[in-house]
């Protein structure tokens, strides 16, 4: 019954309402792969998107939102030029390659401009995400703890030494030809320069940055990487794992960055189509989260999980910046 009244206010356009003209959303994705490539079985489910799934977004964003640029972001926050009502920036993490392969595609074929926050270590690697990397071998059955079946892979190798760990994920991804490549090498990012699609930082070693040793580097050289490779100006980061703290963000801008994307679950707060902080938060979009049950494509769900986030201030990020000095 829910989803029928749904569906009827939606259809109706009474539900546009509950949607604030005067707020950005940003969405998150990390991985977009058909059902048909080997890699979409082992990836894992809430963070990966089926491209038939993704595509029917883009047209529902296109429909029911305005999408908007990094480029257009940097005007609204300098009071050049305002946002228009609803608009949307469309995100990636990590730097995956099936979003060279598959999302930039779809994104250029209806020109929507994204932004995609690479991880610089990771650039023709399968190990540098190494959490994901485990995960991923773990539900291929390739990787297990040993003498604990059923136990967490990830939480096992949190307790070995890097060097150890590094060799058993290149032991097991040697096994699996079929689930690489995992990430985009500098090729394939070089090429997003010709698509719709801007790359922002992630950092070098996707560690979350309050555990970092090194956090000021993290920003830095990740920053100079890609923009050797772009040959643009990188003016996004994203925190990995959406861990930040108000230090953290003064390093952040301090870095040169322009923006600082988290991973808070919010809408960001416009007054007249202006940026009020140059903090912003994202929400993550997974598979559950804009289809029916029977795993097809819903605009009025997608329509309602969103317009279940509330135009509001950012407490905790503005609180944060405030902090920062």
């Amino acid at each position: 019954m829910k989803s029928l009244v749904r569906s009827l206010l939606y259809r109706s356009g009474a539900a546009a309402r509950l949607t604030p003209r005067d707020a950005l959303l940003v969405v998150m994705f990390h991985r977009v792969l058909p059902d048909s490539d080997p890699r979409h079985a082992s990836a894992d489910p809430e963070y990966t998107v089926s491209l038939s799934a993704f595509e029917a977004f883009l047209d529902f964003l296109g429909r029911d939102f305005t999408p908007v640029s990094p480029r257009m972001l940097e005007q609204a926050l300098a009071g050049v030029t305002p946002l228009p009502p609803r608009p949307v920036l469309v995100t990636f993490d990590d730097g995956w390659q099936d979003t060279a392969q598959y999302a930039a595609p779809a994104l250029a074929a209806r020109a929507i401009p994204s932004l995609v926050f690479v991880t610089s270590g990771a650039l023709g690697q399968d190990q540098t995400l190494w959490r994901d990397a485990a995960g991923i071998l773990s539900r291929a059955g390739l990787l297990a703890v040993p003498a604990q079946p059923g136990a967490s892979v990830e939480a096992w190798l949190e307790t070995v030494a890097a060097p150890e760990r590094e060799a058993l994920l290149r032991s097991a991804l040697e096994k699996a030809p079929q689930l690489r490549p995992l990430m985009m090498d500098a090729a394939a990012m070089q090429g997003l320069a010709d698509s719709a699609m801007d790359v922002g930082a992630h950092g070098v070693s996707h560690t979350p940055l309050p555990e970092a040793q090194h956090p000021a580097e993290e920003f830095q050289d990740s920053k100079s990487v890609l923009e050797r490779l772009t040959g643009r100006t990188v003016s996004g980061f994203a925190f990995p794992h959406g861990r930040y703290n108000p230090p953290l963000l003064a390093q952040g801008f301090a870095a040169g960055f322009k923006f600082l994307f988290t991973s808070d679950s919010v809408l960001n707060h416009l007054k007249d189509g202006r940026l009020q902080s140059p903090v912003l938060g994202r929400i993550a979009i997974s598979q559950k989260d804009i289809t029916d049950a029977q795993g097809r494509f819903s605009p009025s769900r997608s329509f309602f999980f969103l317009a279940r986030r509330r135009s509001a201030v950012r407490d905790r990020a503005r609180g944060a910046l405030a902090a920062s000095g």
